[in-house]
């Protein structure tokens, strides 16, 4: 059976181990270090029903993690199912930690848990984070971990008497001392080190820990665990890619700047609150819910939102324009269609305010006719052209609404979002001298009066799905026979490889060649 201890394991131990194979087979767990081991039972293997294994770890300081013990409770030993090294064919192992105790035939045998300190340089030294050495204070030398002379590299043993906590004076004049017996520092906010003379580092959620308990992570660290701190000025130099006051922030990518230059920015939280559906915002939240283990990098994770034209996730790439392929759409009874929508509007006075993938018109007159209309809707940057057209007079409202307007979008192509109208708010002050006012919108086959709207059903892709983007240029290169369209279907200036180019027609001349 294996025999992890904080992860790592070795050679797996055999069940019938006598005390001397089984400390040699144990001392080599990778970070484990001595042990010392006792068999309640002398000249019984290890997996005898009657015994009970004591290990005490020399080395490892404090409460340490559990070894873990991993066996099958399947019977036979010849069973197919038996996974290899595990145990099988009788009792199962047990272990007990933290003061729990094994019954030994008719009695008992305590665990104990680890009380002895486990700090850097023993708190009797300073620690070299570049070397990874510890320079000892006066009267420390280094220790065998067991109040003996050793070369642990620890300072944890005293070769004279001491009579007085570390420091040029007690504590570095930056905490308090507990004199007799112990002469330890308790250091002031701020400051750090058996003496108190290192400063301390702004602390953020460790990127990199071991939990503690089920959906325990990311504890408060120095330097985020991802920093050296710089003890003499307290600031954290951070590791490639991390940034932020305790490191405890992802750098976006991009060069020579974040996001390229071509975009900006922002925590996991920002781009939930921006997300984008269709072209619309469609916010959603990532992390608001408070201590929950699964969004616990909300305001430390990091991601480019590019800027229009820019893609890719450091935003360098050029974005291409698109287009509707022009092979589809063509057989009868699967004819393509630009989306139109509907709007009918019931008022005598006022403006209006509509909206299409995050942006607002200004504020139009009820009484706007085609062009007027036509030329607030393209003023948006969300909106290339439409074409208007009104069922019934020359002004947008109608005290009856009788008006139906139908706004086609000739550049916007694809399922498009449908408009947002409003009649009171954001600008907006439509009134009427009888009645109700009313702005209603119909997209995606709803209806308004005689007329329907049409779903958009014409492709949006780079390229029209008939050319290459060059992500450098942001140009199309179009294939064989292909060229930029207007958007529907005729040449035109789109640059999206939209346009299937004619062939040339005619008799097919054959050219004698005199091979004299």
């Amino acid at each position: 059976f294996p025999l992890p201890f904080n992860g790592p394991t070795r050679e797996p131990i055999p069940a019938s181990s006598l005390i001397d194979d089984f400390v040699t087979i144990v001392e080599a767990i990778p970070g484990l270090g001595s042990i010392s081991v006792s068999f309640a039972a002398t000249g019984v293997t290890v997996c005898s029903t009657t015994q009970v294994v004591s290990i005490t770890f020399l080395e490892q300081f404090g409460d340490v993690p559990s070894l873990v013990v991993k066996s099958t409770s399947i019977a036979s030993c010849s069973d197919p199912e038996v996974a290899n090294y595990d145990l099988c064919g009788g009792p199962q192992t047990e272990i007990v930690v933290d003061g729990e105790t094994a019954v030994f035939g008719a009695g008992t045998i305590s665990s104990r848990q680890g009380t002895k300190e486990n700090e850097f340089c023993s708190r009797r030294g300073h620690c070299d984070v570049t070397t990874g050495i510890c320079g000892c204070y006066s009267n420390y030398i280094t220790s065998d971990g067991r109040g003996n002379v050793g070369d642990r590299g620890d300072c944890g043993y005293p070769n004279a008497e001491i009579q007085a906590c570390p420091g040029l004076i007690s504590c570095s004049g930056h905490g308090v001392c507990s004199n007799a017996p112990e002469y330890r520092c308790t250091c002031s906010a701020g400051w750090t080190g058996g003496d108190c003379s290192d400063r301390t580092c702004p602390i953020g959620k460790s990127w990199f820990d071991l939990p503690i308990s089920n959906n325990r992570a990311h504890q408060l660290s120095e330097c985020s665990d991802r920093g050296v701190c710089d003890r003499a000025t307290s600031d954290c130099n951070c590791h490639t890619g991390f940034k932020g006051g305790a490191c405890d922030q992802i750098e976006c990518p991009g060069f020579p700047t974040e996001c390229s230059g071509h975009g900006t920015c922002l925590t996991m939280s920002q781009l939930a609150e921006n997300a984008l559906i269709n072209g619309d915002l469609e916010p959603t939240t990532y992390g608001n819910v408070p201590n929950n283990p699964l969004t616990w990098d909300y305001e430390s994770m990091h991601g480019c939102q590019c800027d229009i034209g820019w893609e890719g996730h450091d935003c360098s790439l050029r974005s291409c324009p698109r287009g509707d392929n022009p092979d589809t759409g063509v057989v009868p009874g699967e004819m393509q269609y630009h989306e139109s929508q509907l709007i009918q509007c019931t008022a005598d006075g006022g403006n209006l305010v509509l909206y299409f993938r995050t942006f607002y018109t200004d504020p139009i007159p009820h009484d706007a006719g085609e062009i007027a209309l036509r030329a607030a809707l393209v003023a948006l940057d969300s909106i290339t052209d439409v074409a208007i057209t009104y069922s019934s007079g020359t002004e947008l409202c109608t005290i009856d609404g009788s008006n139906v307007v139908t706004v086609t979008f000739t550049q916007e192509l694809g399922d498009v979002p449908a408009l947002r109208g409003f009649a009171s708010t954001v600008g907006a002050d439509l009134s009427i001298s009888a009645g109700s006012v009313s702005l209603l919108i119909a997209s995606d086959g709803a209806t308004l009066g005689a007329l329907t709207a049409q779903q958009g059903t014409m492709e949006n892709a780079v390229c029209s799905d008939r050319g290459i983007c060059d992500h450098e240029l942001g140009e199309c290169t179009c294939f064989y026979g292909y060229g930029s369209s207007d958007g529907n279907l005729n040449a035109g200036d789109r640059g999206d490889c939209g346009y299937k180019l004619p062939y040339l027609t005619g008799e097919i001349t054959t050219v004698a060649v005199d091979e004299n």
